[in-house]
């Protein structure tokens, strides 16, 4: 064979083994670094949530729920800066991340017994879990929050109606006693503080739409003890309000006077 046909059959045979040896591991190489890049870019943001303590949250295994759908995970436990409290890290699903903004709120789920009743009993076997609450509009994204030490007595997306209340004294009414219209129960406490001068008490309140429409200038409050009685001719009646507000105490409002405009604080 000439040497000119040697030469060039000799380069034909390596250039058919270089793109049989080398073209399959190159495809495998790329299609690998494809993927890796569209797992990365599906992940969503990591954010931090300050706890008082981390009893039952674990890295890798923790979800993050709402409303029983799973939207993160636990990626790592650890320290504050100065030690004193529990900083977690949590990778968030993609699809939620614009909505995880100042008015998201993080808690941790776990078995609870309270005058409400118990919660929290899917956590004896599955663990305990964080549960996340927030609004439908899209905000300045967040990064770090601090976990509210009791689960939020009312979800920040439910419709209704925050009042203020300002009152003498405390009297018998707590945190989470109902707030009653004609005897139904339309709303709950949900704070309870002094006035900067310490002469009054301030009882935040959320109403439940629509009984929050009810809400004008034309409304009263007064304390419902949850227990009454009347006198009358067949004898003494004894009236149970309900025996939430029997325990906790609890306000009902009524309106005295049709029309009026919304307003948003009342005396009690």
């Amino acid at each position: 064979m000439p040497d000119a046909e040697r030469d060039f059959h000799d380069a034909e045979t390596v250039s058919r083994g270089f793109s049989l040896v080398w073209l399959v591991p190159l495809l495998a190489l790329l299609l690998t670094i494809g993927v890796a890049w569209k797992t990365r870019a599906d992940r969503g943001p990591v954010i931090e949530i300050v706890l008082n303590n981390a009893t039952g949250v674990e890295a890798g295994k923790t979800k993050v729920k709402r409303r029983d759908v799973e939207v993160g995970v636990v990626e790592q436990v650890g320290f504050t800066e100065d030690s004193t409290r529990v900083v977690i890290s949590v990778r968030l699903d993609k699809s939620i991340a614009p909505f995880i903004d100042e008015t998201a709120q993080f808690w941790v789920v776990s078995p609870q017994v309270s005058l409400e009743g118990i919660s929290g009993l899917d956590t004896v076997l599955s663990g305990s879990y964080l549960e996340a609450s927030w609004d439908s509009e899209i905000g300045e994204p967040q990064f770090r929050f601090e976990a509210l030490a009791n689960p939020p007595l009312t979800p920040p997306d439910t419709p209704g109606k925050r009042v203020r209340l300002i009152a003498e004294d405390g009297g018998s009414m707590s945190i989470g006693a109902p707030v009653f219209y004609k005897r139904i129960e339309v709303g709950r406490i949900e704070a309870k503080t002094l006035t900067p001068d310490g002469e009054a008490v301030v009882f935040d309140l959320f109403v439940e739409a629509p009984h929050d429409r009810r809400l004008t200038e034309g409304s009263r409050f007064w304390n419902t003890s949850g227990i009454s009685v009347e006198l009358g001719a067949q004898g003494a009646k004894l009236k149970l309000e309900s025996f939430s507000s029997f325990l906790r105490g609890g306000i009902t409002f009524d309106t005295v006077a049709l029309g009026g405009a919304q307003v948003d604080e009342y005396n009690l």
